[in-house]
């Protein structure tokens, strides 16, 4: 399954063409007290991989909420991302505080955070939901 959020509608149409996924859904995300999508059900996933999704701003940083919702109790959230963003993208800037704050909140739990090495260096968020 893979989901694109609004204004993506050249890559679904791509992924229909090759048929690379089962499942694929096209909503808005940023508005945390929505679901994704009709169709997903709050608990239903294993894992939920956000990759550049955040670059420069794509997501709203609220869309954690929404990905934290679908997920299983002890279901992953991995997020990958270029680390610069973090500082030099304003609505960025809250993206690791929100994390924490979900924490706090006992939505999930920290797995672990770390950086790659490579040029444009990147940061993994993986949380456990609780």
């Amino acid at each position: 399954m893979t989901f694109f959020s609004d204004g993506n509608q050249a890559m679904l149409q791509k992924l229909w063409e090759k048929y690379i996924y089962k499942n694929s859904f096209h909503a808005m995300l940023g508005n945390k007290n929505i679901k994704i999508h009709q169709e997903i059900q709050d608990g239903s996933y294993d894992v939920v991989l956000i990759m550049g999704g955040f670059a420069q701003s794509h997501l709203p940083i609220d869309s954690l909420y929404q990905a934290a919702r679908a997920l299983k109790p002890g279901g992953l959230f991995i997020n990958l991302m270029t680390k610069m963003y973090l500082d030099i993208v304003e609505k960025l800037q809250g993206l690791e505080p929100l994390m924490r704050k979900m924490e706090i909140e006992g939505i999930w739990q920290k797995v672990d955070i770390f950086l790659d090495g490579e040029e444009k260096q990147g940061v993994y968020h993986i949380y456990r939901k609780i």
